[in-house]
This record gives structure tokens, C-alpha cells and sequence, in this order.
């Protein structure tokens, strides 16, 4: 008899396990982390997933900045991000297919950094900064360098009989 209950436990757990995993597998997933401009991770965000305009999940980032969302199937979410004293964040995620329950998904990786309200967002490291300002400069420079090159056009104005 115990060893009748030892097979039947020993089978359910099998069954159970290839279910979680198997279900595990199925579905999109998106992870996240979130950070304030200074790089700190920032907790108890609340995180919306949305599909054309339309709610499909919220949830709200751990101590770390982290958060999922699991079990996708179309293509195309927005993320939002926001918090009291923050500007909301949005962020497009996109993945390359569909996926139904006997196909496996792909998975996301989307940060976001929230910037105080009324504050500058600070350029993350290996980010250049190009502005408008610095980019008229250039621009400028650019100019002035072609003008230096070449000397100011000369007009040929001809007449009727091809006589200047």
C-alpha cells in the first residue's frame, strides 16, 4: 500500500512539475527595473502595461526598481511609469511575433529612468549630449569652413546672342 501512495505522489509531483514549467515557458514576458536620474533604483513605482491605449496589467516595482509582467501574447505594450514627484514615463516594447500556448516567448528588457518634476534628466554614461545650441555651432563651423573653401559664386549673366 505505501508503496502504491510513494508511486501515485511520486507521478503528481511529475505532472505538476512539467505543468509549472511548461506554463512558465508560454507568453511573452517583460522585465524592468526603474531608476531616478541620479541611477537610484526607485521602489513602489506603479508600473501600467498597456495595448492600444487599453489596460491590460498593472503592477508595482519591488525595493530593487524591479518588475514583470509574464504570460504575453500579442507583439506590441506600452509601459508606464510614474510615482509622486516624477514626470510619468513611457516606453514601447515590441516583440518580433505572436505567441499561443505551444509556442514559447521572448523576453523584454525595458529601464526607466524617472526625472523629478521640474527637474533635468541627467545623460546616461556612454550617451552623448548633442544640443540645439552646440548643434548650430557646428553647423556654423561647418559653413564658415566652406566659405573659406571656395570663393564667393560668380554670376554669368548672358545675353539673347550668348554675348555678356
Amino acid at each position: 500500500m505505501k508503496y502504491r501512495v510513494m508511486i501515485l505522489a511520486t507521478a503528481c509531483l511529475v505532472l505538476m512539475g512539467y505543468f509549472a514549467v511548461n506554463t512558465q515557458a508560454q507568453g511573452h514576458t517583460i522585465r524592468g527595473k526603474v531608476r531616478n536620474s541620479g541611477g537610484t533604483n526607485v521602489s513602489r513605482v506603479s508600473i501600467t502595461l498597456e495595448r492600444n491605449g487599453a489596460l491590460i496589467d498593472q503592477t508595482v516595482s519591488n525595493n530593487e526598481g524591479d518588475f514583470t509582467f509574464t504570460g504575453l501574447t500579442d507583439t506590441s505594450y506600452t509601459i508606464v511609469a510614474s510615482a509622486q514627484g516624477y514626470n510619468g514615463v513611457r516606453e514601447s516594447v515590441d516583440f518580433v511575433r505572436a505567441t499561443g500556448t505551444d509556442q514559447p516567448g521572448e523576453t523584454r528588457t525595458v529601464e526607466m529612468t524617472l526625472v523629478p518634476v521640474g527637474g533635468v534628466r541627467a545623460p546616461r554614461p556612454g550617451l552623448s549630449v548633442f544640443t540645439t545650441q552646440s548643434a548650430t555651432a557646428v553647423l556654423e563651423h561647418i559653413r564658415d569652413q566652406i566659405k573659406g573653401a571656395n570663393p564667393d559664386p560668380v554670376s554669368f549673366n548672358l545675353a539673347a546672342n550668348g554675348v555678356r
